[in-house]
């Protein structure tokens, strides 16, 4: 799973989640149909958006997710329709597909924009001070009231937008994104090859509806995931390495731990 500032991303293959090497890549084979999850750890509603291979995929919509809430993106939503549509598929870029639909140099990559709602306003109680002074020349205490204002850490409504105006957000919303945009993982390098893309897959009948949200930060986090069907060697990807799985190294047949990225007996990387 990829962990940034409070939400993770996980690739998912057959209902089990796929193991990332050098915290993005993510090695499974072509033909794989995929789903995307996600986990908001933050204690805010989250607005997701979605690109593959540079394509919204959400159709200029982006996702809700609630606090602690978890979820499960398995298809593309295509002309606004919210009961159904395909599924992702990842598969070779082959030479025929590269001489009719072009290379792209975010093929193979799955960009996950993200903003999080404003605080709510803090309160503070306001709790009465009673000091008594007694003097001897009055009978009745004299009552003195210190008060204390409450404070708040912005002065937006959370049901309203930036612009002021009412924001009418959903499970899936239409609210366009600006700001500021966090560093990506991927770099330049590792985005000038690919060698698969994904495609529309078979139909799924995963439903959305629409939902609300209050107003969004400025700031936008990115995680980035690549997506690779053949490994560093050349070698195709028979199948996914899943995150409970424990590789065999190559070399001496050793069995290491799920999280080992080299071989305890030999030290041969086990990412390749």
């Amino acid at each position: 799973m990829v962990y940034n500032n409070k939400l993770v991303a996980s690739i998912k293959v057959g209902g089990k989640i796929l193991r990332e090497h050098d915290k993005d890549h993510i090695y499974l084979p072509f033909g794989s149909q995929y789903s995307i999850f996600f986990k908001n750890l933050q204690h805010r509603k989250v607005s997701i958006r979605v690109r593959i291979d540079g394509e919204d995929v959400l159709d200029h919509h982006t996702l809700i997710l609630g606090p602690k809430q978890t979820t499960e993106l398995q298809r593309f939503i295509i002309n606004g329709n919210f009961n159904t549509g395909p599924a992702f598929k990842f598969i070779e870029k082959t030479q025929q597909i590269s001489e009719h639909r072009g290379d792209k140099i975010d093929d193979g990559i799955i960009e996950i924009d993200y903003r999080f709602e404003v605080e709510p306003p803090l309160f503070k109680s306001i709790v009465p001070i009673t000091e008594y002074h007694y003097h001897h020349h009055e009978p009745e205490p004299l009552k003195q009231w210190n008060q204390y204002t409450y404070s708040s850490n912005t002065g937006d409504s959370p049901s309203r937008g930036m612009d002021g105006s009412e924001v009418r957000s959903a499970d899936i919303t239409g609210q366009s994104i600006h700001g500021s945009v966090s560093e990506s993982n991927i770099t330049m390098d590792s985005l000038s090859s690919d060698e698969g893309i994904t495609v529309k897959g078979q139909e799924v009948n995963q439903q959305f509806n629409y939902g609300n949200i209050g107003t969004l930060e400025t700031q936008i986090y990115t995680i980035c995931l690549k997506l690779h069907g053949t490994n560093e060697a050349g070698t195709v990807v028979q199948k996914p390495l899943l995150v409970q799985s424990k590789p065999t190294c190559q070399v001496c047949g050793t069995k290491n731990d799920s999280r080992s990225k080299y071989c305890s007996h030999c030290g041969n990387n086990l990412t390749w």
